[in-house]
């Protein structure tokens, strides 16, 4: 059940092929993914933690991930490793936890044109 109001982005669980496979609405930050069903997205994958990473803008609007520091497993942004405690700008493009590929869609954002 999604909860009302604005939607200001959606982070989204990316296959190899680059489909989205799961999808979460963010109706406020911050966002939460994780394997706990506490978390906005709900990842079943044995390479998260339960409350893996967070993400929020800072206080210059720009928007943050922050690796829990409980987890064992890093992101991977490009070819940057944001290890437990460590937090970096969430990319445009698709990053990674382990195995799952993820991605931030903001509001607005520009959509490709149709096939």
């Amino acid at each position: 059940m999604e909860r009302p109001g604005e939607r200001l982005a959606l982070i989204e669980r990316l296959d190899r092929d680059g489909r989205v496979r799961q999808a979460a609405v963010v109706h406020a930050w911050p966002a939460t993914v994780g394997r706990g069903f506490d978390n906005d997205l709900v990842l079943d994958d044995p390479h998260l933690a339960p409350s893996h990473l967070r993400i929020e803008p800072d206080e210059d609007g720009t928007l943050r991930l922050h690796v829990h520091e409980n987890a064992h497993n890093a992101a991977r942004l490009g070819r940057q490793r944001v290890g437990p405690g460590q937090s970096a700008p969430v990319p445009r493009e698709a990053w990674s936890v382990g195995p799952v590929t993820l991605r931030v869609r903001w509001a607005g954002e520009p959509l490709a044109a149709e096939r």
